[in-house]
């Protein structure tokens, strides 16, 4: 039995093969998978090393970099390293190409602590397609040149491969049944075979989508004079990559994956039998592979039970006590950040309409604008199209129908918080810049602009209280949004007086295991109608253009999670609540700055 085969075994039901990391505990996972590749190094220099791409490995290079800069014992250079895959059409110094990312996040910095210490250039491989080459010619190079590297090295064999893992989405078959499909990894969709080794993949709608943002931000950056104009802005419609069978000859695997929108791939590809709708599910078959991944992943495969097992002895008395209408803040100056212009409504109805009962001074900040998820064929987009058309005459077709897609999104924010009593007078659409510079390689996407006209809005409401999400959404608008006000607010004098609570909504409640921390606000059966009425007068959300992997709309979603933490608290309790529920996080200013800046 080879090396290979000794890797593949029965697959396992057990858990005892994933770490789960809590939020604020997030740093941890990643200073520990690089002292995973770290030791792997160490014990055999000339390891050979399989590495991703993507917004997840990110905080794994920069932890790898700071440890290779404080021990000086950290070296490099003899390891060979490998990349998963490649566009196909990007050149080498494209800031959307993989080679790009890997001289940005790892190599680069590397380089310029220790030359000699760092992983030298005829080391570090990536595949490509030179122009004598076709993509097909080229996926057969990248094979003979791993395979190579296998045959030299002293196991025989590829040491280690990191992983992250996509996000699932709805797909409706010619049967008009949706199913969950998802879960690649590098570059392998569903139905990948098995056998496969590396390839050239035609990318999915679906993966274009995903990225297209990443794109959009490149164009809008050349328009700025930040890049050269030479660089295509063109999605890739090709890529080549290392296949599944390549991946799973390895001796070790590791996993990364990160946020509420991997938690049902974690679980088909852990509980479930092997599936080829989610290539992450063929993982099982390997003997050797440990998933890292935090608390917001791995909902759907811990038992939440056992949280509540070393929860306070009182926690009835507390849950009671924090559920109360009496404890909401009153005669306070609230900001409410939303990062687009519905997350407001998904995420705290009930909890705005309380407050403003409670005689507070609301205002709502909308993040971005939240124009890019707006159908030319929505209905507020038609109605104020023409508007927008006849006021702006002199602007090109593009840029018109841009603004009327934002107008569209503001002017359904006003009619859904005026459904809760907000006045349109209280809402600030900030309209960041962020949006239009995320995803790329070095670039950060706050820039002081941003950063200068938040603080000066701070200073104007010097607000009491601060709700922010507390969550990230695959396209990083959402923290980005709680980064830019991180960013801002500690250098707000009496900033430690300020509260701040997070809201999650997407796709779950904060459980109700850690009560200390938590503002819990149960609503009744009319207010949820109000809530309801919100979110559905996002009219241009209610067939959203960017669905997640769950197929219920927003208003369905809201429901459903508010419901079962009323539930949730009614059974904590014994006591007599309303159905529904809200729950946010308190952090003190230092722990708001610490986790979220």
């Amino acid at each position: 039995m080879n090396n290979s085969q000794a890797a593949m075994k029965t697959p396992q039901k057990t858990l005892s093969n994933v770490d789960v990391f809590e939020e604020n505990s997030l740093n941890e996972l990643y200073e520990t998978v690089a002292d995973e590749v770290i030791n792997v190094i160490k014990k055999k220099p000339n390891a050979l090393i399989i590495l991703p791409t993507g917004s997840t490995p990110v905080k794994l290079y920069k932890a790898l970099v700071k440890k290779f800069k404080k021990t000086q014992d950290v070296d490099f250079s003899k390891a060979q390293f490998f990349n998963l895959d490649e566009y196909v059409g990007l050149e080498e110094n494209h800031p959307l190409s993989y080679q790009y990312y890997m001289d940005t996040y790892f190599y680069g910095p590397l380089r310029e602590i220790d030359k000699k210490r760092a992983p030298q250039p005829q080391n570090c491989h990536l595949p490509k397609v030179p122009k004598e080459s076709t993509p097909e010619e080229a996926a057969q190079q990248y094979e003979s040149k791993l395979q190579k590297a296998i045959t030299q090295n002293k196991s025989n064999a590829i040491d280690l491969v990191i992983l992250g893992v996509g996000g699932a989405y709805p797909e409706t078959t010619s049967l008009g049944k949706v199913i969950l499909r998802g879960g690649h990894i590098a570059f392998n969709e569903p139905g990948t075979p098995l056998t496969t080794r590396t390839h050239v993949v035609t990318l999915t709608d679906k993966t274009r989508l995903d990225t297209g943002f990443r794109f959009s931000s490149l164009k809008s950056m050349i328009k700025e004079g930040e890049f050269n104009d030479r660089f295509s802005t063109d999605v890739p419609k090709q890529a080549l990559s290392m296949g599944l069978a390549n991946i799973l000859e390895a001796q070790r695997i590791i996993v990364l994956a990160t946020s509420d929108d991997k938690a049902p791939v974690i679980e088909r590809a852990l509980m479930h039998p092997e599936n080829d709708d989610f290539p992450a599910s063929h993982l099982q078959r390997h003997q050797n592979v440990h998933w890292y991944i935090d608390q917001p992943a791995a909902t759907l495969i811990e038992d939440q039970e056992r949280y509540y097992n070393k929860a306070p002895q009182n926690l009835a008395e507390i849950l009671i006590n924090k559920a109360k209408d009496e404890q909401l803040p009153e005669n306070k100056s609230i900001l409410i950040v939303s990062p687009h212009p519905d997350d407001d409504v998904i995420c705290m109805s009930a909890t705005l309409e309380k407050l403003l009962t409670k005689r507070n001074n609301i205002h709502v900040v909308y993040a971005v604008t939240g124009s890019n998820a707006v159908r030319t064929t929505d209905k507020t987009y038609q109605e104020v199209f023409p508007l927008v058309d006849k006021e702006h005459t002199t602007l090109p077709i593009e840029e018109r129908i841009q603004l009327a897609k934002q107008r569209a999104r503001e002017v359904e924010a006003t009619n859904a918080t005026a459904i809760l009593g907000l006045n349109s007078d209280n809402l600030i659409f900030f309209k960041a810049e962020y949006y239009k510079r995320r995803g790329l390689p070095g670039i950060n996407a706050l820039q002081a602009r941003d950063l200068n006209r938040m603080k000066d809005l701070l200073k104007e409401k010097n607000p009491d209280i601060i709700f922010f999400a507390a969550e990230n959404d695959p396209h990083g608008a959402h923290g980005l949004s709680t980064q830019l006000i991180a960013q801002t607010i500690k250098s707000m004098p009496n900033a430690q007086r300020i509260h701040f609570y997070g809201y999650r909504g997407a796709y779950a409640e904060w459980p109700l295991h850690t009560p200390h921390s938590l503002m819990i606000v149960s609503f009744n059966e009319l207010e949820m109608e109000r809530k309801i009425s919100a979110i559905r007068a996002h009219t241009s959300q209610l067939d959203p253009l960017f669905p997640s992997f769950d197929p219920r709309p927003f208003w369905q979603r809201a429901y459903d999670r508010n419901k079962e933490s009323g539930k949730k608290l009614s059974q904590l309790t014994k006591a007599a609540f309303s159905p529904y529920a809200e729950v946010f996080k308190h952090f003190s200013l230092d722990e708001f700055v610490a986790q979220y800046e």
